[in-house]
């Protein structure tokens, strides 16, 4: 049986099944960053919408505010 090993940030070896581990933790590690600068998009987009009000009339506007009113932040 040939069993793959990746090298990781040290540049020891490391078993496949231990990579995917790793993996998927910082991936978990990398959802509440996301999240946060989601809402931090989130809020500039909407006060960007309410200073800018005199651009109502453009498509890229109204463009904005109806992606802006189809999504719901959680948490």
């Amino acid at each position: 049986m040939i069993v793959d090993f990746k090298r990781n940030y040290n540049g020891s070896l490391m078993k496949p099944a231990y990579y995917g581990m790793e993996v998927l933790q910082e991936s978990r590690m990398m959802i509440p960053d996301c999240r946060r600068r989601l809402a931090i998009a989130h809020a500039d987009l909407l006060q960007l919408l309410e200073t800018e009000e005199e651009l109502a009339e453009s498509e890229e506007y109204n463009e904005a505010r109806n992606v802006l009113d189809s999504v719901k932040l959680e948490g």
